[in-house]
């Protein structure tokens, strides 16, 4: 999911470096950022930049560790900056 894709109402996906892909569904809270691993440091600070502009974050590491996977990437999963539920609909009016 890159920059002009829908990613969840009322936002567009961050547009990212190469190397760093946004991967989930904001819709059952499981999103993550996927970083291979000869991404340049300022390029995953771009693409944690870009995720706040969206009201994502990543968990700390007391709270889910960075996942290594199989093709040697990291996977930083997100959470909504906002206490409130951000892929909520805001309630219909009568």
């Amino acid at each position: 999911m890159q920059g002009g894709t829908a990613f969840m109402r009322g936002f567009e996906s961050p547009s990212l470096p190469p190397g760093v892909r946004l991967v989930g569904d904001p819709t059952d809270w499981n999103c993550a950022l996927v970083i291979r691993p000869d991404s340049p440091a300022c390029d995953v600070r771009e693409a944690l930049n870009a995720t706040r502009l969206v009201g994502l974050e990543p968990l700390t590491e007391e709270e889910h560790e960075p996942e290594f996977l199989d093709d040697g990437s990291v996977r930083l999963w997100l959470v909504p900056t906002s206490p409130d539920d951000p892929f909520n609909e805001p309630p219909a009016t009568a």
